[in-house]
């Protein structure tokens, strides 16, 4: 039989006291003198949504990328439906929002990779003569915008991954085009494998990196929004479901460790839902639901492919037709000690 060190490198500690700084998957048995022997260990607990400092004006469809509690956004729209297109940028420190240098050009829909001193928007939608979708590219330094190579068609609504270095956008709105996908190298477009599933009209949510991402609901004509696929840096493979259909909603994590938050249910209607999903790599299972289910949303915390652990879920709308909101929602999963049975 398989010994605890030969599956993890290490014997199991025998403490008179809990450690007083333990690691995930960390275990070690409590043998106090006159008292019996107890075995724990440490892992994530169940996480929970607070609210967050809201936003400086109601807001959708924002390009954002960052961590939770360092988020930039660029552009979006007033309202779903409205003219009001902008260029507006924000930055969230964890506790408040604030303005920052705007875009060049005014879209909504943008996909977003990167960190608050690294990042980028790409693509999008303008209904600025002439409307339609965009193929810019512009990168964030910290304190400025700058146009960089154009995307090699337009886009909108695409699922993005990755840092500003080496990035990955995929899916989206491509007029006569399904499933594309491609790679950014920091100064370069490359055209890399399609998505299995086309999801022409992506609005799906993303996450992980550019050589390990997961594409996560959205729709397209033929199907129900409920398909996972999963990008091993070469080629999409399917992978299991959600339990809960959406599109337009919020997504955090990485490839083996994500949440999937809110969105529009099913995808095509006026209804949102509050549920949240967590994948662990396999599967997904529900966990605490946001306090106020939105589409049209914006989320963000894994700009440096950090777990689902903290994200941050902000703006959009409670239905697809009614004005936006400025709320934010935070979540946060802690570490726990737990007892184990050994009987």
């Amino acid at each position: 039989m398989a010994t605890y060190k030969s599956l993890k490198g290490q014997l199991i500690q025998v403490l008179t006291a809990d450690p007083p700084a333990p690691v995930e998957g960390q275990v070690w048995v409590v043998a106090a003198p006159n008292s019996a022997s107890t075995m724990k260990g440490y892992r994530l607990g169940a996480g929970a949504w607070s609210s967050g400092g809201n936003m400086p004006t109601n807001w959708s469809l924002q390009g954002s990328f960052g961590t939770r509690d360092a988020t930039i956004t660029g552009g979006g729209q007033y309202d779903p439906g409205s003219p009001g297109y902008s260029a507006d940028s924000f930055t969230y420190n964890g506790t408040a929002w604030s303005d920052i240098a705007e875009i060049n050009t005014l879209r909504s829909q943008s996909a977003g990779f990167g960190t608050a001193t690294s990042g980028a928007i790409v693509g999008g939608y303008s209904n600025v003569s002439p409307a339609g979708n965009r193929n810019l590219v512009e990168e964030w330094n910290g304190t400025g915008w700058s146009e960089r190579n154009d995307l090699p068609t337009t886009i909108s609504g695409a699922g993005s991954a990755g840092v500003y270095t080496a990035a990955l956008v995929f899916g989206g709105s491509i007029p006569g085009i399904t499933g594309t996908n491609k790679s950014w190298d920091g100064t370069n477009w490359t055209e890399v494998g399609d998505l299995t599933v086309a999801r022409q009209r992506s609005n799906g949510q993303s996450v992980g990196t550019q050589t390990a991402a997961l594409m996560i609901g959205g729709i397209d004509p033929s199907r129900p929004g409920q398909e996972v696929e999963s990008w091993n840096g070469s080629s999409w493979t399917v992978s299991n479901t959600l339990n809960t259909a959406r599109e337009l909603g919020g997504g955090n994590g990485i490839q083996t460790s994500a949440i999937a938050v809110s969105g529009r249910n099913p995808p095509g209607s006026h209804a949102v839902t509050v549920n949240c999903e967590q994948w662990d790599g396999t599967s997904w299972t529900e966990v605490a639901n946001v306090a106020a289910g939105r589409s049209y949303t914006s989320s963000t915390g894994t700009g440096s492919g950090n777990s689902n652990t903290q994200s941050l879920f902000y703006g959009g709308a409670t239905t697809s037709s009614t004005a936006n909101t400025n709320a934010t929602e935070e979540w946060n999963q802690a570490l726990e000690t737990i007892s184990f049975d050994i009987d």
